[in-house]
């Protein structure tokens, strides 16, 4: 699970930033939105929104999350001298040549991780691996890069990283623009090399989190991951067909097959099924084409629910960027009220401008994020229970009014 993410000098966020995902100890009830860790004796949130006014940095949150995942899975590929993506923040001239930082706190294995580098386009300024227990804390390694030098100076590595493979990393094998972690997770396979942490760590940020910024980027409903879901998975289709029944929509099956086209490339055929009457009178199943009889909502609906059933079924984070997009209020309330209630160690982090959310009976305060934007353009983030509100109060009202900001000023006309 994701405990929390840090950030600076990444797109929008200028100084420090620090987003949790570990619920807040002030009282309020539980609702389906916590886990708890009793080796830590702490609660962890199951889903969080993040409200602002339009450009404020909603996004950037997120796109810097996916950055520093990015970096640590594709890192060990750049060869000698190749550039780093450096998303700086671009407010000011300096910070292109100021490193970028991110801090991933994640819970692995009932232990509570925590792995941060910094780097500007040339290189890693800085990377480090603790895990924090409830009695100690261990360094496994660090490095820094000393500019007089201009070389790396090095922590002692912990008991699990003293072997061959990381004398063989540090001496030899990692440039100025690899992390260690990534290369020392995509050492061979043999048994003597291996470092078992790193690669978990690794593992970790390659497997558990799912991006979803746009299912529906120029004008095209992204739907074949779902579709694809569907045909390879009866327990996946049956998902997708409860769901569909709860929320009214008429689809009792689907039909799918692959078959080549004109140039002999596959090509997906789907019909849905839908119940009609014969001429007397009696039901039978009509079918209809997924792709020019189904409506856009219908579409855009189903292409929801595969991120939806991957990230519940595999205790994963999903990171989306204007949940409900094209989709009723009403339906993407129950999509967040099915993942509080499903998950067991799955996350779910999300954009939202929809303000029905905003309200303490659905969501605690320290699950909903405001992000603000000064005049230069720099974002901040806090949760709202960083306020002192009353129990009584109108979140949506509140919000509105400014009482929190995050919200768009507006010149209005004479």
């Amino acid at each position: 699970m994701l405990l929390y993410f840090k950030t600076a000098n990444s797109r929008s966020y200028q100084q420090e930033v620090e987003f949790s995902m570990i619920a807040a100890d002030y009282g309020q009830k539980q609702l389906d939105s916590t886990i708890v860790l009793d080796r830590y004796g702490v609660s962890v949130l199951k889903s969080s929104v993040i409200y602002g006014a339009n450009a404020a940095g909603k996004s950037n949150l997120l796109k810097s999350i996916v950055d520093g995942v990015q970096l640590i899975l594709n890192s060990s590929k750049n060869n000698k001298g190749e550039p780093l993506p450096h998303f700086y923040n671009k407010n000011q001239r300096v910070n292109q040549s100021q490193p970028t930082l991110y801090v991933f706190g994640l819970f692995l294995n009932n232990t509570h991780f925590e792995y941060s580098f910094s780097h500007t386009a040339s290189r890693i300024f800085e990377e480090k691996l603790m895990a924090f227990l409830p009695d100690r804390q261990i360094t496994h390694f660090q490095r820094t890069y000393n500019p007089k030098t201009d070389k790396y100076e090095w922590s002692d590595l912990s008991h699990e990283f003293q072997n061959e493979a990381s004398k063989m990393l540090k001496e030899v094998i990692v440039k100025k623009n690899n992390l260690f972690l990534s290369a020392a997770a995509n050492l061979p396979e043999d048994s003597h090399l291996k470092l078992p942490i790193a690669d978990q760590i690794f593992d970790w940020f390659k497997n558990n989190i799912i991006s979803v910024v746009n299912l529906s980027a120029h004008n095209r409903i992204n739907y074949e991951p779902a579709l694809a879901l569907i045909r390879r998975d009866k327990k996946a289709e049956a998902f997708f067909l409860e769901i569909l029944a709860k929320t009214d929509f008429v689809i009792q099956g689907f039909d799918l097959k692959t078959l080549p086209n004109e140039e002999g490339q596959p090509r997906l055929l789907a019909k849905t099924y839908h119940e009609g009457l014969d001429v007397n009178g009696e039901k039978i199943k009509v079918a209809y084409d997924f792709l020019t009889e189904e409506s856009t909502g219908t579409q855009q609906f189903i292409a929801w629910l595969a991120p939806w059933l991957l990230t519940l079924s595999g205790n994963k984070v999903l990171i989306v960027d204007e949940l409900g997009n094209s989709m009723h209020p009403l339906l993407s309330e129950y999509l967040i009220d099915l993942f509080n209630k499903k998950s067991e160690n799955a996350q779910l982090i999300f954009t939202l401008f929809d303000l029905k959310l905003m309200d303490r009976n659905k969501m605690r305060d320290d699950q909903m994020w405001i992000v603000h934007r000064d005049n230069q353009g720099n974002s901040t983030i806090e949760p709202l229970s960083n306020y002192v509100i009353d129990d009584d109060k109108q979140l949506d009202n509140a919000y509105l009014q400014g009482v929190f900001g995050g919200i768009p000023h507006i010149d209005k006309e004479d």
